[in-house]
């Protein structure tokens, strides 16, 4: 599933509760499985959705993460954090069933959160503006822009993680970041918003 050999120059120890919960799954025990699933669970959807843009696989997708973990707890070395071992076996399958199935587009809209009814009109006009601009943005990028980008801001990986999730070099994951938040920049700005904001 995930090379951890790439993560050999990961110095950062694993968190030791998920170690040990992955270490339970790989002993067989399903109680285990089912607390790392529900750490896991949202996170790993809201990545899935935004690689394959639809709900329904990735639930799909999710699910087969799900059985991937069962399957390949042992497998785990701990030369990377767990997250960035799960998380690769969520962008493996997610390759795996957009190769299989045309994916269609899933409006912006339906990402939608709103806020706190407590919030006043003006900042949840703001907060929605936003949203749908960067929603707009992130769509003018690259799928492989779009992964590598929200791996970084959004799940907080390391390059380094994101090129072991990804199976990429270092270097191309930086300049993927790196382009993808210039080219996010200037839809932005070319959608009314501030030069000077930076992502």
């Amino acid at each position: 599933m995930v090379n951890e050999a790439n993560a050999s120059q990961l110095q950062r120890p694993c968190d030791s509760a998920e170690r040990a919960l992955l270490a339970e799954v790989a002993r067989g025990k399903q109680d285990a499985l089912v607390v790392l699933y529900r750490s896991y669970q949202r996170p790993l959807f809201v990545y899935l959705l935004r690689l394959v843009h639809d709900a329904g696989l990735a639930e799909e997708v999710l699910q087969d993460v799900l059985v991937g973990i069962w399957q390949s707890a042992a497998t785990f070395s701990g030369r990377s954090r767990v997250s960035t071992w799960v998380f690769g076996i969520a962008h493996h399958q997610a390759v795996q069933a957009t190769r299989r199935r045309a994916v269609p587009q899933v409006p912006p809209e339906e990402f939608e959160e709103l806020g706190d009814a407590a919030q006043d009109a003006e900042r949840v006009t703001f907060a929605l503006a936003l949203q749908e601009d960067l929603e707009a943005a992130l769509e003018q990028l690259s799928p492989t822009h779009r992964e590598a980008l929200e791996l970084v801001l959004a799940h907080g990986f390391s390059y380094e993680e994101v090129a072991v999730i990804t199976d990429v070099p270092v270097g191309t994951v930086k300049s993927r970041v790196n382009q993808a938040r210039h080219l996010m920049q200037r839809a932005l700005v070319e959608r009314g918003w501030r030069e000077e904001a930076s992502l």
